[in-house]
């Protein structure tokens, strides 16, 4: 462990690492790959500090909004509550509406209903048989049809159930599910890059005549991907958003020219 980890602090700056690894390195470069996943998983966890309080703080008033939800059948179709209608259930802090009960709501006007659910500061509105949810963010609607949705009754209790289960379980659950599926994906979408990458350290070694063999080029792309990557990611440890446009690019292309280089060094001297 000790050696890749030093592997993975030369690959910034070692011309005499890159050179090892063309020469010496063997497989496909399966430690680089791991170790750059796991350092991009925590560069990606570091900013949940700043909004885990927000999600805990929303989680603990989930048993208080349960409180308020009505008894929900759904039969023929359409849904029905216990309630008067129009039921409109707010957050605790009794400022904005989280959901409107109004089965007797008709859509007629896509855009005047776009304008109402905004004004009224309505996220969610239930009708007779459409879930209609608000997007802040790109002020627009979203109606999702629920004529044929199965019948079933779920009581008021059954909803003060289910808010002490999310109160209880719901924040280990988000961040083992957040976990699992980021590292996942982080190291498919690593495996996959690196084999892309080494085929551009094949080509450009091909072209500067280093002798390169594809597992040789998978295993420089492994490594000269840690450093172009973690450049990108590491205004994150200060609130910032990731380098994007030109410049990832660039620095990407660096490396890999100096992969190549180093390589090309190596077996030149070696041959």
């Amino acid at each position: 462990m000790q050696k890749i980890l030093k592997g993975a602090l030369s690959s910034f700056y070692s011309r005499q690492f890159y050179a090892d690894l063309a020469r010496n390195g063997q497989g496909i470069g399966v430690e680089f790959i791991v170790v750059l996943t796991v350092i991009q998983l925590a560069l990606f966890l570091f900013p949940m500090q700043r909004i885990y309080p927000q999600l805990q703080g929303f989680v603990q008033q989930v048993p208080m909004i349960a409180k308020d939800l009505p008894t929900i059948t759904s039969k023929d179709g359409r849904l029905s509550i216990d309630k008067p209608v129009p039921y409109q259930l707010k957050f605790p802090d009794n400022q904005h509406h989280i959901i409107v009960f109004d089965p007797d709501y008709s859509v007629t006007d896509v855009n005047e209903l776009t304008q109402k659910m905004a004004h009224d500061k309505i996220v969610v509105l239930v009708t007779a048989n459409t879930l209609i949810i608000y997007d802040e963010t790109k002020h627009e609607v979203r109606i999702n049809d629920l004529k044929d949705m199965r019948p079933f009754t779920v009581t008021h209790d059954n909803w003060l159930v289910l808010g002490e289960q999310i109160k209880k379980w719901g924040m280990p659950v988000f961040l083992t599910f957040f976990f699992v599926t980021t590292l996942i994906g982080l190291l498919l979408y690593n495996f996959i890059a690196t084999f892309f990458a080494a085929i551009i350290v094949k080509i450009l070694g091909a072209i500067a005549r280093a002798g390169l063999k594809f597992d040789s080029s998978m295993h420089l792309a492994s490594a000269a991907r840690i450093p172009s990557n973690l450049i990108m990611l590491l205004p994150l440890l200060v609130g910032g958003e990731e380098i994007r446009g030109v410049a990832p690019l660039l620095i990407f292309l660096a490396y890999i020219v100096f992969a190549v280089w180093s390589g090309r060094q190596a077996n030149t001297q070696t041959a």
